[in-house]
């Protein structure tokens, strides 16, 4: 924070009794994917606040904010379960600086009982309830997010360039710049344009795509969700073609 982030989030970890576990060898394996999801998000769209390394957590369990960040996004949000993720969520609106920092490191309990309808214990849970029934956890397709992030980086910039002021001659000409972009979206032009013009942050403007998508991804989502394992070994082999490109 005196570097001048505005939130920090640890990383989170649980002691079992038995690492032999088939839940436990899971959720290490769940904790692979995502950290290596944030790698290739590095590698994709880099955030000068969050470098690597870094890790994916931002929940309750270690996070901490600011007193002036949690005044500008108005504390926490009133929803009935995941504030934390709400919470992540108002900051990302504001654009505020959210640091993943793999020096931060807390033990929780590895309970599947716990005391709200959605968090850990729930994903325990829903985790031991496949695994029961002979079935992999299933997530998003490394190419959907290699899509995602390269998309959302040629947004902020468009969003950045139009902020400055740069000038548009007509409304044509800001459809054509827009145009590519929300192809790879899956939204209107003419709505993207709007809301790059409209929007005061990234965040907010981000935040209005994501919302805007996911019925087209759900309908019309050109990559099916893969079985934990063979995605974590998709996200290695990516990283590891993009890493000379990145030094």
């Amino acid at each position: 924070m005196q570097a001048g982030a505005d939130a920090v989030g640890g990383r989170i970890l649980t002691r079992a009794a038995n690492p032999a576990c088939p839940v436990r060898r899971c959720q290490l394996l769940d904790a692979t994917y995502h950290v290596l999801r944030s790698q290739l998000e590095h590698l994709l769209d880099p955030d000068e606040a969050d470098p690597w390394p870094r890790h994916h957590q931002h929940f309750g369990a270690s996070l901490a904010v600011t007193a002036a960040g949690y005044r500008q996004v108005g504390g926490l949000p009133a929803v009935p379960y995941l504030e934390d993720e709400a919470l992540f969520r108002a900051l990302r609106r504001h654009d505020l600086r959210v640091r993943h920092s793999p020096q931060v490191r807390v033990y929780t309990s590895d309970r599947q009982q716990g005391r709200v309808a959605v968090g850990l214990s729930w994903q325990l849970r829903e985790w031991a309830g496949l695994l029961q029934h002979g079935h992999e956890p299933l997530v998003d397709h490394p190419a959907q997010l290699i899509s995602h992030w390269q998309t959302r980086r040629r947004l902020r910039e468009l969003w950045r360039t139009t902020q400055a002021g740069a000038p548009v001659a007509t409304q044509a000409a800001g459809l054509a710049a827009v145009g590519p972009v929300a192809a790879a979206l899956l939204v209107p032009p003419p709505d993207l344009w709007r809301q790059v013009r409209q929007s005061a942050s990234f965040g907010e403007l981000w935040e209005w795509v994501e919302a805007q998508r996911q019925a087209q991804l759900a309908s019309h989502g050109p990559w099916p969700h893969l079985p934990l394992r063979a995605a974590v070994a998709l996200l290695r082999q990516e990283i590891a073609r993009l890493m000379p490109a990145a030094t």
